[in-house]
């Protein structure tokens, strides 16, 4: 990212979790083994579809920058520091990162990164505990998303408090601030920035056997870019709410259950014609028939505002996903991912022609871990990516592969 961002972000860091860490160390040398560590991590990769373009689009680049071909390989290196420290009741993590990618071919892709988050886990009491959060990350938006030719990077920034009181016998009451903030380097019209408030309060029941179940309600007020465009239809705040049911199972000793069922409603005061409402959520399975073996199977439903033209104004994606896990060894493990996903692009504001846009997303990832040391890592992996249609203009196939090596000091 650019410097000014970067110094931005600099100055952004809570001086308030610094403070907490740096002030920690030395009353807690030998409270913990290693709670300060360096992490150094590189990888490399193979992509033979970097812009997610059609089968028919073979030289993407060739009209703007004369480059020609549409795969690449690239590296990434991050260096970064994480400490983890208990003090009495309370716990402090931090961990920041920056990372340099670089590719070969699409220069114009190279970026620099600067990522962190940071979290005091607090307790003032047996009976009351919370945390206090803050979190930076820099990203690249998809091009399977954004369709351009040229990068779009965001930069994602997060502020939470969180509070738990154990009222009596197994009853939690929850409550949650949270401020984020959402900025692109270029503009993307689907998923603008945008600025909001979310609050909640919840109670949840925890059970002996380490089963819960919990309600939560949301507040969410946002401020989406500067622009209130009403012949476009864009509007510049919304309103959010969402009711959310969740909870934990332990089926056996071999097996576990974990659900959520929330139901969004999303205002928009000045353009009613893009509010949208419906269920999301999602219903994970965890299954260890044997020491070495986990299978992992999950179904997920998820709903985002995506105000790409008049025709669309939120997404609705399913996802199902099955991922078995072997440990080979103590040292190396293998696991399949495979995931199917349809998105559904719904809420037009104006009539038009036709059916709704409709995508098909399979994955298959294969990915192998290996951990000759307690501070050396390493990973392969390579997966096969696939989009569907009913516009053909979004169809795509891609083949991934990457090899990554990490030391921990």
């Amino acid at each position: 990212m650019r410097n000014a961002s970067r110094n931005g972000a600099t100055q952004s860091v809570s001086l308030f979790f610094v403070a907490i860490v740096l002030s920690g160390l030395a009353p807690l040398a030998g409270a913990q083994e290693q709670p300060l560590k360096l992490i150094l991590d590189v990888n490399t990769g193979a992509d033979s579809n970097v812009f997610r373009v059609p089968d028919s689009n073979t030289d993407p680049q060739l009209a703007t920058r004369g480059l020609t071909g549409r795969s690449d390989r690239s590296s990434t290196t991050r260096f970064g520091l994480r400490v983890d420290k208990l003090y009495a009741q309370q716990r402090v993590f931090f961990e920041g990162a920056q990372s340099a990618t670089r590719y070969e071919k699409f220069a114009f892709l190279n970026r620099d990164s600067l990522n962190y988050q940071g979290a005091w886990y607090w307790q003032l009491t047996p009976r009351i505990s919370g945390t206090l959060s803050a979190s930076r990350s820099e990203s690249q938006l998809g091009f399977d998303d954004t369709q351009a030719l040229g990068p779009t990077f965001t930069i994602n920034r997060n502020e939470g408090l969180t509070l738990d009181v154990w009222l009596f016998g197994g009853w939690h009451l929850l409550a949650g601030l949270t401020e984020s903030e959402r900025k692109s380097t270029t503009p993307f019209v689907a998923q603008p920035d945008s600025t909001q408030i979310n609050r909640e309060l919840g109670l949840r029941y925890l059970a002996p056997s380490g089963n819960s179940i919990s309600f939560t309600h949301r507040l969410q007020e946002g401020k989406v870019g500067n622009a209130f465009a009403p012949a476009a239809f864009i509007d510049d705040r919304f309103t959010a709410s969402e009711s959310e049911l969740a909870g934990v199972w332990t089926l056996s000793g071999r097996s576990s259950l974990t659900g959520r069922l929330t139901h969004i409603s999303r205002e928009h005061p000045n353009v009613p014609q893009r509010d949208f409402s419906g269920y999301a959520g999602d219903l994970r399975y965890l299954w260890t028939p044997t020491g070495k073996l986990a299978i992992n199977v999950a179904a997920t439903r998820a709903l985002s505002p995506f105000t790409l033209d008049t025709r669309t104004s939120f997404r609705v994606d399913d996802t199902l996903s099955v991922t078995p896990v072997w440990a080979v060894s103590s040292h190396a493990t293998l696991s399949l991912a495979a995931i199917r996903r349809t998105s559904d692009f719904l809420g037009p504001v104006v009539p038009f022609v036709g059916t709704p846009r409709r995508d098909t997303f399979t994955t298959l990832q294969l990915v192998a871990t290996w951990l000759p040391h307690p501070k050396i890592s390493f990973r392969a992996s390579v997966q096969r990516d696939r989009r569907q249609s009913s516009d053909a203009a979004f169809n795509y196939d891609a083949d991934i592969a990457n090899v990554a090596a990490t030391l921990t000091f």
